[in-house]
């Protein structure tokens, strides 16, 4: 009888974020910076544009924060769908419930330049229910994937340590622990 899908679960994290969404957005943008910059030690290349993509209402994610963007509501954020087929790798981490990591084309005159992107599904809690994707960290890095591949055992811990330490803020919040 108490049960709660994970969609209305993820619908409190949207709804308890988007409530101190000014706040949230400084103190967001400085824990991506920072992770930006544990990611980049692990994997070995320069990480860019530390973006936290939240699972939005309508089954899409929202573009919710970055290390370079402040949004003054809701409305501004960029949605893209999710599933294994998303034309985004941030989508894609969503679906399928796991890292992703994968060259991306990009103008090289564009900077800042990467070659590839990783995408970490976060995996919240609210206490009770079994933890479910609501929300991916990704990193723009300079490394090709197949270079960053090549390191994975020196990534995996910091992207795991990334993905709880996210899922323990953004519970914290929704379900008020």
């Amino acid at each position: 009888p108490d049960y709660r899908a994970p969609s209305e679960r993820a619908r409190k994290v949207w709804v308890k974020h988007n409530r101190r969404l000014a706040a949230l957005q400084v103190e967001y943008a400085a824990a991506l910076e920072h992770d930006a910059e544990l990611m980049a030690e692990a994997i070995g290349s320069t990480a860019h544009r530390g973006t936290l993509w939240l699972a939005a209402p309508n089954g899409k994610l929202a573009r919710w924060a970055s290390a370079s963007t402040q949004y003054q509501s809701a409305k501004q954020m960029k949605r893209v769908p999710t599933g294994h087929d998303s034309p985004w790798i941030s989508g894609e981490a969503m679906g399928a419930e796991t890292v992703r990591l994968k060259d991306i084309a990009k103008d090289d005159r564009v900077t800042p330049h990467w070659r590839s992107a990783i995408a970490i599904p976060i995996m919240v809690s609210d206490g009770v229910l079994p933890s479910f994707a609501a929300a991916v960290v990704t990193f723009g890095l300079e490394s090709t994937a197949v270079a960053a591949w090549e390191r994975q055992e020196e990534w995996e811990a910091t992207a795991r340590d990334l993905s709880r330490d996210w899922g323990t803020r953004l519970g914290d919040i929704a379900f008020n622990r």
